[in-house]
Formats: C-alpha cells, structure tokens, sequence
C-alpha cells in the first residue's frame, strides 16, 4: 500500500517537471490552489533558481495557526502519532466509503459550499472542468484523497515559509467555509514577500474568478 504524498514529496516531482522543460538558468511562474499552495510554496523554498513569482489560492495556514474547520480535525486528530502505514490504512478505511456515496455533482462538496459558489458553477464551463478534475483524481479510488489529506496534515510540510523570497500573491474566498481568510492573513505575515487579496462573496472556488490576477502576477 502506498503511504503518503507529502508537501515536500510532491514539490521535489514539479521540481524534476521543471528541470526537464525548462531551459538551463530557466524560471517559472507557479501557481497553487487549495493544497496545492503548499506544494508550490516549497517548490519557491527549496528551489528559487527555477521560480519566478509565486500565486497561492485559497490555500489552508499550517493546523497549529490556524485550525481548520471541526470536521476535518474530528477526522485527522485521532490519527497523529500512528505510523504511517497505520494512518494511511486509516485514511483509505475513512474517505472509501465516503467516496462511494458522493456520486455526480454531489462530489463538489469536497471543493466547496455549493450555495455560496452556486454562480461559478453556473458559468460556462466550470461544472464541466470540475467534473473532469474530479473523474480523473478518483479513477483509482480514494487513493489519491487519502495520500494527499495524510501527506499534508500528518506530516511535516519540510520548508519554512521564511525561505520563500519570491514575490507571492495569496487569493481567498471571503466567504469560504473550507480556508476563511484567516489563512490568507497568516500567510501574508509568515512570507517575508506577500500580498492578500480577498474575493468577496466567493467560497473555495475562489480560483475560478481569482485565476485572471494570478496570471497577471505570474507574469509581471
């Protein structure tokens, strides 16, 4: 049984991803949304000589800043301090059956409120976009969940948010019930270069209306 996917697991593979298409002395601009900020966010740490400027989209503060909402903590809390293999083996038993339920458009309650975000899954496009991501993250089962929940909340990110130097743009959703700005804020303080902006009436699909800025600033 695979064990978890970790912060730094997950930025050494866009780092190779990098080092293959790019040019030698080549940057990228990188972009995160959700857990993926993270992920890009020690890609910048450890690899700076490949990352230009940095966009992080509603993605969640470390548990011990900001504590995530109750029900995510009911789920990971009695699993710190278990092996690996034990919390992996936890994960698969808890998010299956899960899974199983949640069949069509009502797995968009893992992305988000779908009340609050029910105008960005009207426009053109988006449900379609979210299905296809949905299809192909679960074609394998709950796996890849519960590799990535386990690798993110029961394992150290292994960077320092210190060691970001490139310029960041964070985007949140003021209405998010997922990642509240609150996370946003953290954020901001903790990387010595960063700027916040908050999307009113928006949820954890922020990335959708936010997507344009963090072009922009990715290619400033």
């Amino acid at each position: 049984m695979p064990g978890l996917a970790t912060v730094d697991l997950a930025a050494a593979d866009a780092a190779a991803v990098l080092d293959h298409v790019l040019p030698a002395g080549g940057r990228a601009g990188v972009a995160g949304w959700s857990a993926g900020g993270r992920v890009v966010l020690a890609l910048a740490a450890h690899r700076p000589e490949r990352v230009g400027r940095v966009a992080v989209v509603g993605t969640p503060a470390p548990d011990e800043e900001v504590p995530w909402y109750g029900e995510s903590r009911a789920l990971i809390d009695p699993m710190r301090g278990l092996t690996e293999d034990r919390a992996r083996a936890a994960l698969d038993a808890a998010f299956g059956p899960m899974l199983q339920q949640l069949t069509g458009d009502a797995r968009f309650t893992l992305l988000t409120d779908p009340e609050v975000d029910a105008a960005l899954l009207a426009a053109p496009g988006v449900a379609d976009r979210l299905r296809a991501m949905l299809d192909t993250a679960f074609a394998a089962g709950a796996a890849g969940m519960a590799a990535e929940v386990g690798g993110y909340t029961l394992a150290p990110w292994g960077f320092d948010p210190a060691d970001v130097r490139a310029e960041v743009l964070l985007g949140y959703g003021a209405a998010d019930s997922v990642v509240d700005p609150a996370h946003g804020r953290w954020w901001e303080k903790a990387l010595p270069s960063a700027r916040l902006e908050i999307v009113p009436d928006t949820g954890h699909l922020v990335v959708v209306p936010f997507w344009a800025r963090a072009l922009a600033h990715l290619v400033a």
